[in-house]
Order: C-alpha cells, then structure tokens, then sequence
C-alpha cells in the first residue's frame, strides 16, 4: 500500500480504530480521516466537570464479551486507565409494579451462586424455573445463521426466561426488543458455546471448572475507563496524530478512473481507498453511486433512538441504598423511564466525594422510536 492515498470517512471509534490499523501495519499510507463534527468519537461523548464529575452522554462501558473492544483497552497506554467496577457489587434490579427485584446473575457462569437465583427469583414461576433447569436436555441448533435474542433464549432456557430476565438485561442494555436484537451480534458467546458443546449450561460448568484448576478469573462483563468512555477515542487519536480535519463532511463517494472521489463540503479529494465509518443511517447517500444493493441492505437496519439525563445529588438527598449498578424496565411496568444506571455506584470516580452520580435512560417523548436510515 506504499505511496497510496486511503481515506476513512469518520471519526467515531470504529474509523479512529481503521486509521490506526492502517498507521501500525502500512505506515507509509498517507491517510486522512474525514469528520463532519469538530471532535473524535462519533457517538462515544465525556463530559468532566471542574467539580469532579464523569457525565458519559452516550455509551458508559466496554462489553468484554466482544474480543475486539477488549484487546484495544488491553493494549499499551490502556492498563493503567481501565477500571472494572465501583462501590457497589455487580448486580442490578428489575422494576415491577411492587417495587425492584434483583436480577439473578445469568451471564454470571453457572455456578452455584447462579443456580440458587435463578431457583429463588421471583421473577420466574416454578414451571419457568424447571424449564431453565432443562437447557442441558434441549438439542443444540446446528443452523449457522443468526436467530433474534429473543429466539435464541427462549429456545435454549424457555420463553419466560426470555420475556421475565433477559428482555428487560439485554433489552435494557441495547436499547431495544429482544425479538429484534441479533444474537450473534449481541450474545456471541453463547451462540459459539452452543455450536461446540451443545449445551450452554454445561459449557459454562466445564469452564469455570477450567478458571479454578487454573487459578484464572473471569473476565468481568464491562469494563470502562478512569476518565470516562472518550478515554478510547482520545488515545486513538493520539496514534493518528494530526491525519483528521475537521468540521470535513463528506457528501458523496464515486468512482474515478483510478480509485475513487469524494465529494465534500469544502471540495472533491481523490484516493486509491474509502473506509466508510459513519452510522448505518448517513451512510446510503454517500455509497447510492457505488453500491445499490448496500443502499438497499442499510434501508432494512433500525437504531433506536434514546434520551440519556443524567442527574447529580448530595448523597443526603438520595435515602435508598445504592447497592446495585442500576435497575431496568421489566415486563408489567409502566413508568416511563427504561433504565437507570447508578454511576457513582457502578464504576469509581464518578463524582465527587459526598454527591452520587444517576444516569436514565428514556425514549425521545416517552415514545420508542425507530432511525432509520434516508
């Protein structure tokens, strides 16, 4: 790639992290990275205050079950930023009408601790108890294609499962139903422990078995950052250096007789490559020219949009304890809000001494609604 010009159209954390790959492994690329806005991230936002708080506007942690993500927090100048936890233990609530219920820790492994939860939540009846208790018995699906959440639970562990624990954990986490959310995308691993052993439960069993003879850990669910989410893309920034303009949007890609044009606010620049790194939404009016079956494929995508409002109090001023990282909307309750994670309890140094830190999570108007992409 010596001597030629690629170009990565946004500066969220998917093309900061293209831009550096092309800087670690074709050094002598010349690179540039196009962003519409005046900062890096995309949608990964921290806000520090001068009196101690960590605001994350978008997302507030690094699921560890995506091995990319984890590898880049892993890398150098990360180890000493990364933190794991906070001042509360790992669990969170449910909301129903009579109040918050704790979730049992099913992405947990299957421990002991796990399986007493699960037989004690209330959550679940007893025949929805005896269903989960089942999944070693239920035939694994050899179909490699990709299957909703929803479907993927409720074949494996029952529909009450899916509907009374996971809707609300993961529905909670992502922003939407269940029945919509790809499995292979949003519980990659146990889709590939069902593939090898056939049976999740068992899998997880022989692998903590494995942890403890070996003296390993696991790895929590989420890890985030001292200073905050933006920590990621401002250190990727610094292994790209001064390869970004800003306030650049790009408007439209097309062919050349040698590579290709891309038509932008501030004139046309030509490369031998594009990286298009912008939401699924944006994307179809750069690439119309280029690919109408890709224009087609990113018309089907939805993205859910949210409210995120974060709240500050004198610890004072909040009676319950906060013994949890949070709570999410479970089936039955009506409130508006769709979860609410308690910060200052969730990770350290969210706020200052003395003050908690809540961040709530609801749709735009009390309504969902759909993105899609024009």
């Amino acid at each position: 790639m010596s001597g030629r010009r690629i170009v990565v159209i946004g500066a969220g954390v998917a093309g900061l992290a293209a831009a550096a790959a092309i800087r670690r492994d074709a050094p002598q690329t010349e690179l540039l990275v196009l962003e519409a806005s005046g900062r890096v991230g995309g949608l990964v936002d921290t806000e520090r205050t001068a009196d101690g708080f960590v605001i994350d506007h978008g997302a507030d942690a690094l699921l560890t079950a995506n091995p990319w993500g984890i590898a880049v927090a892993r890398a150098p100048g990360f180890a000493d930023v990364v933190i794991d936890g906070g001042p509360a233990p790992r669990r969170s609530y449910v909301s129903t009408p009579g109040g918050l219920v704790p979730l049992p820790p099913v992405f947990a492994g299957a421990s002991a601790a796990t399986a007493v939860a699960l037989a004690t939540t209330p959550l679940l009846s007893l025949r929805g108890k005896v269903r989960v208790a089942l999944e070693p018995f239920v035939p694994a699906r050899r179909d490699p294609a990709d299957e909703s959440v929803r479907s993927f639970v409720a074949r494996r562990f029952g529909g009450e499962l899916a509907d009374k624990v996971i809707e609300p954990l993961v529905g909670g986490i992502h922003g939407h139903d269940t029945a919509r959310l790809s499995a292979l995308g949003c519980l990659p691993r146990l889709r590939a422990l069902e593939e090898a052993h056939g049976s999740v439960t068992l899998a997880m069993r022989r692998l903590l078995r494995e942890r403890r003879r070996h003296g390993r850990s696991a790895l929590p669910p989420a890890v985030t950052f001292r200073r905050g989410m933006a920590s990621l893309p401002e250190a990727l920034h610094r292994t790209i250096g001064d390869h970004i303009r800003f306030a650049m949007p790009a408007r439209r890609i097309v062919r050349s007789h040698d590579g290709f044009a891309i038509e932008t606010a501030h004139g046309t620049l030509d490369c031998d490559g594009v990286i298009v790194a912008t939401p699924a939404w944006q994307t179809p009016a750069l690439v119309e020219n280029l690919s109408p079956d890709l224009v087609s494929v990113l018309g089907d995508l939805r993205h859910k949009a949210l409210a995120c409002v974060t709240l500050a109090f004198e610890r004072g001023h909040v009676p319950r304890p906060l013994d949890a990282t949070g709570w999410v909307r479970g089936a039955g309750d009506t409130r508006t809000t769709l979860a609410c994670t308690w910060s200052s309890a969730k990770w350290w140094e969210r706020a200052p001494h003395g003050y908690v830190l809540l961040r709530c999570i609801l749709p735009p108007d009390g309504e969902p609604q759909d993105m899609v992409a024009a």
